[in-house]
């Protein structure tokens, strides 16, 4: 039986755009605080298993819940910049934003791939009490990316823009949607006030997208360099044929440099 997502019709959200598909008009609004829990499921069901790097490790949905309700209360709730796509109170798509302050006491190093990321996981099991799934693996291999995004954004940023998430249910997959909710975010970064831009691309599709748009990809992680303890993490190709995580960075002010690789 394939899931659905219904929302609660009775809450007001703020509608931000619309698109015409051949499934009808999808509006496009900010979510509400009172979605996160039906969001939170759509997120662990459609992409926790299925994204092609948590497919690799074969994460089952009740693996990432749990993270993904820590996220929200710390950071995608807080930011109030993450967008659902609705079409007759049925969520359609998802993606998930925040705005990252950026500490500018600390040195900013560039990225680079561990010899081994075998302590860095260890302790993420720690942190998040999480000692028996492979969900402190993505975050610990993903998180250790995300440290370095200070490095290649333009020196007097004080804070950056990150698209975290996107994931369209499969039944609006191929209209055009993905691209629409990343657009979207790109002028809410702009409204915002905020420049730099940054996502961890892990899937091609979302390479490419970010590529469409501006996207310039500062570091690669080749998939098959990514060991814990002495193992390889990743069996290459990933299963969409992704060979590397790319950090990707857009600065919507295009006077303002780029740090190259």
């Amino acid at each position: 039986m394939k899931l659905r997502y219904t929302l609660d019709p009775s809450l007001k959200r703020q509608k931000i755009g619309e698109i015409h598909t051949r499934m009808g008009t999808l509006e496009a609004c900010f979510i509400h605080e009172k979605d996160w829990p039906i969001v939170v499921q759509f997120l662990a069901n459609e992409f926790g298993a299925n994204e092609p790097i948590n497919h690799a490790l074969e994460l089952r949905p009740e693996d990432t819940i749990r993270g993904f309700e820590e996220q929200v209360e710390t950071k995608w709730a807080p930011s109030n910049v993450s967008i659902i796509a609705i079409r007759n109170n049925e969520l359609a798509g998802a993606i998930i934003n925040w705005i990252v302050p950026v500490d500018r006491s600390k040195k900013c190093e560039p990225a680079k791939i561990q010899s081994d990321y075998g302590e860095l996981i260890k302790q993420m099991r720690s942190e998040i009490d999480d000692f028996t799934s492979n969900f402190p693996k993505v975050i610990g291999v993903i998180g250790d990316l995300e440290e370095s995004v200070p490095y290649y954004i333009p020196e007097d940023a004080d804070r950056f823009f990150r698209i975290d998430i996107i994931c369209v249910f499969m039944d609006f997959q191929g209209l055009g949607l993905a691209k629409f909710l990343w657009n979207l975010s790109l002028k809410i970064a702009s409204d915002r006030g905020i420049s730099p831009v940054e996502s961890i691309c892990t899937a091609v599709a979302t390479q490419k997208i970010a590529r469409s748009t501006g996207f310039n990809s500062v570091f690669q992680m080749p998939y098959n360099k990514v060991r814990e303890n002495g193992q390889y993490l990743f069996q290459t190709p990933l299963i969409d044929g992704s060979e590397s995580a790319h950090l990707m960075i857009k600065n919507l002010h295009q006077s303002e440099n780029i740090q190259p690789c």
